[in-house]
């Protein structure tokens, strides 16, 4: 069997992040399609991430594995750290960085709740929690988790459907408790009419 060796002068047709890791896929003469693995750790994107393997431990927080949350976040470093944290307290965790991601990735994957920051590209978390609000097969509870303090912004986001509001920098015992009290409230897929 013959090894493929990459052509230098053949574009990628396609990079997606997967994780901490950018895959590649590139044509190849000899085959309809190789891929080929990019490793770049997240820290070189920003500050390290911190180990959360055990970060849910001790908290007394009740999580279900099959709990999925969906992360609306445009800041790399802020999103990585919050899909670990909420890995790590065992929910399925879908992280997108702007809003009509966001509304695709409610839609294709329906989430058990949304974290969802104001100030994303495309339409800004206002947007999206009015709109996924006002659909009626969609009941998640919207969390805030936005920089953003003053009363104007708050007020804005409980108008448009918000079930909560959390300010950056977060406490991470604050969110997850914040998080389990949201889906507590809510019956998980199993126990539904």
């Amino acid at each position: 069997m013959a090894a493929l060796s990459p052509k230098p002068d053949i574009e990628p047709q396609s990079t997606q992040r997967i994780g901490g890791y950018g895959v590649e896929s590139r044509p190849s003469p000899d085959s309809v399609l190789s891929v080929a693995s990019v490793v770049s750790p997240i820290s070189v994107l920003g500050p390290p991430v911190p180990d959360l393997t055990d970060a849910a431990a001790g908290l007394n927080c009740p999580t279900v594995e099959h709990r999925h949350i969906l992360v609306v976040e445009d800041e790399l470093p802020t999103l990585t750290l919050l899909e670990k944290i909420l890995v790590a307290a065992n929910y399925r965790v879908t992280g997108v960085r702007d809003g009509i991601a966001a509304l695709k990735a409610a839609h294709d994957d329906p989430p058990d709740l949304v974290l969802l920051d104001l100030i994303i590209p495309g339409i800004d978390g206002y947007g999206v929690c009015a709109l996924l609000k006002r659909e009626s097969a969609f009941h998640a509870p919207i969390a805030i988790l936005s920089g953003r303090t003053n009363e104007k912004d708050i007020k804005a986001a409980f108008d448009a459907g918000a079930d909560a509001y959390m300010t950056k920098p977060f406490d991470r015992k604050a969110l997850l408790a914040k998080i389990s009290e949201l889906l507590a409230a809510r019956p998980t897929a199993e126990t539904e009419p």
